[in-house]
This record gives structure tokens, sequence and C-alpha cells, in this order.
């Protein structure tokens, strides 16, 4: 892939999506400093087409932030900026949704997640009001820092996450959200039986190692902090 990323495949309008899955599978490997690498070669937001920059960049970049003995994660600012906010706070489709919350809650930003929710709330869309309104509500009680009510909402919003579109790779960010929660209500042992299952799907450096964070308990809370309360840390 990193031959094509930089030969035939350059020349694509989706590259940095191409980008994305290599991304996910360093960081799926803990290999931290080739995500980094990738990241400021590829997936500079600055350079994405279209909604890519919060799709892919965005995603990315909260991903990485909760994975443990990451540092200097750059923030969502740009990703949210460049996004505007018709899209953050008033998405096309159920997809954008899911990548809108998620940027929202990274940077902060309680009152666009109410803002999400309410229009969802309005919205014709099914899916816009059963999903992705009771998601943006539940990633705001997250970043209002009551992570044990957000964990248990992402946990009831899991059997229905599929209908907001995009791959199972795409949404498996919702699961790494409930995990983040999860630590931040100091519930080791949940966390700890979401992350076996996780590696009971397949072999994972990262989620090993969070598991193993996990299971130490007050250790975890301090070595792994969900966004939403200041910068995306990990």
């Amino acid at each position: 892939m990193d031959a094509w990323v930089v030969g035939d495949g350059a020349r694509t309008e989706s590259l940095t999506h191409f980008s994305w899955h290599a991304a996910l599978h360093e960081l799926s490997l803990g290999d931290l400093d080739a995500v980094r690498r990738r990241y400021l070669q590829q997936l500079q937001p600055r350079h994405a087409v279209g909604c890519r920059a919060l799709v892919d960049t965005g995603s990315l970049l909260f991903r990485w932030a909760l994975t443990p003995d990451a540092e200097d994660v750059p923030s969502l600012d740009e990703v949210v900026g460049i996004s505007g906010r018709d899209t953050l706070e008033r998405p096309a489709t159920p997809f954008l949704a899911l990548h809108a919350a998620v940027a929202l809650l990274a940077t902060g930003d309680r009152g666009g997640l109410d803002r999400l929710a309410a229009w969802c709330d309005r919205h014709d869309h099914p899916t816009h009001r059963e999903v992705s309104a009771p998601l943006a509500r539940a990633l705001s009680l997250l970043a209002a820092g009551r992570a044990s009510v957000a964990a248990d909402r992402l946990s009831q919003l899991a059997p229905v996450c599929w209908r907001l579109g995009g791959s199972d790779a795409q949404r498996e960010i919702l699961e790494e959200a409930r995990i983040a929660a999860l630590l931040r209500a100091g519930r080791y042992d949940d966390a700890v039986l979401v992350l076996d299952r996780r590696l009971d799907r397949r072999p994972s450096p990262r989620d090993r190692r969070w598991r193993d964070r996990a299971a130490q308990q007050p250790v975890a809370a301090a070595a792994v902090r969900p966004p939403g309360s200041g910068r995306p840390r990990p």
C-alpha cells in the first residue's frame, strides 16, 4: 500500500482514505512513530478533499489520542475549522453525524454536541433521530464528565450503530470512545471485558497494551484520558 499511495494512487481523490487505512494498521501495531510520519506526510487536514478531513484525519487523531503512550497528538482544531459549522452541526448523513460528534467531543464543544443532537432530533431521516441524536447526547455526557452514564448510552447504541453507515473499522471508533469512558469512570473490569472481545476478534498490540493498562486499575485512569475534557490526550 505504501508504494501505491506514493505511486499510482497519488492521483486518486480519496487518497487520504487509503492513507487512513494504513495509519490505522500502524496504530493497531502500536507503531506511533509511523502514525506520526503518515499524518505529517499524507493526512494533514488541509490536504484532504471534501469531507475526508473530518472522516479520515479527524477520526485518526481521536483514536491516536486514546492510544496508550501517545504523546503530543495534534488537536482537531484545524479539522473543525476546515469542516465548518454546517457540516458539524447539520451533517448531511448519519455517517457524517458520527464523525462530527467525535470531532466536537475531541475539542470539548458541548454546545456543538447539544446543537447537533437537537438538529438530528428534528430530522426527517429516522437514523438521524434514532441513532445520531442519542449518539451526540451520549458524547455530550462524556464531555460533561458523566463518563459512566456516557459509557452505558454508547453500549445501548452498539447494536444499532451499523445504521450510521461506513465500515466496521470506521464505526469501531464508538467502541473506543466507550472504552475511554469506562476507564474515566473507574469501571476497569467492564473496560477489560470490551477489550477482551476486541482481542478475540483479532490480535492487536495496541489493544493488548490498552487491556493491560485497564487491568492495572488506578494506573489506567491516568494513562488513558478520553477526549472531551480539554485537548485530546493519551
